[in-house]
Formats: structure tokens, C-alpha cells, sequence
């Protein structure tokens, strides 16, 4: 359900601009779909953070590669709560990536 958030990703090569991409269309998809609406902002808040921290920085490709592994587990934990179906495993895994998300400073 949130894949297409690492695609985008990947398709504009990881950049600062494809993190910016990214966050543009999480906050879209948020808008768009209730049921997934707190998973998505919190995806697009995690991509416009990274682009926000290390826009106008030097960054290395092993940083870069990082917040990409880092960006595609939480989409991998987000999807199996989805796929799981109850609320009660989507509120566990928005709770964790949140937890995540504050615990590594969100970028």
C-alpha cells in the first residue's frame, strides 16, 4: 500500500529532489485516503525531514543509503499492519514508526 513512496524514491534516485517528491505525494495520498491517512503523513513528514536536514549539506552515500534502508522499513512495517487488516496491528506499527521517527530525530 505505501511502495509507491519507495519507487518514488528509487525513481528519482534517492536524491534530496526525490525526497521532496516523495513527501509531496504522501501528504496527496493523506488527503486522499482516510484509512491510511496517519501512516502517510508520517511518511511524508519523515521524507520532507530528510530533505529539510540535508538540503543545503554535504551528505555521504553511505548516509544516503541509510535513511533509504531506513525509510523502507518503516514502509515494510507500515504495509504488514495494512495487510494484517485489524486496527489493532495498523495502531501497533504507526505507534512503533512514530516511536522510531522520534527516537532518530526524523531525518
Amino acid at each position: 500500500m505505501f511502495d509507491f513512496l519507495v519507487e518514488t524514491l528509487e525513481r528519482h534516485g534517492k536524491s534530496i529532489h526525490a525526497y521532496r517528491v516523495c513527501a509531496e505525494q504522501g501528504y496527496s495520498a493523506a488527503a486522499a485516503t482516510p484509512d491510511a491517512a496517519a501512516a502517510l503523513f508520517l511518511l511524508a513528514r519523515l521524507a520532507e525531514a530528510f530533505a529539510d536536514v540535508n538540503e543545503r549539506m554535504p551528505i555521504t552515500a553511505s548516509d544516503v543509503d541509510s535513511a533509504f534502508v531506513r525509510f523502507g522499513g518503516h514502509v515494510r512495517q507500515l504495509n504488514a499492519a495494512w495487510s494484517d487488516g485489524t486496527e489493532t496491528a495498523r495502531l501497533a506499527a504507526l505507534n512503533r514508526v512514530a516511536g522510531e521517527m522520534a527516537r532518530d530525530g526524523a531525518a
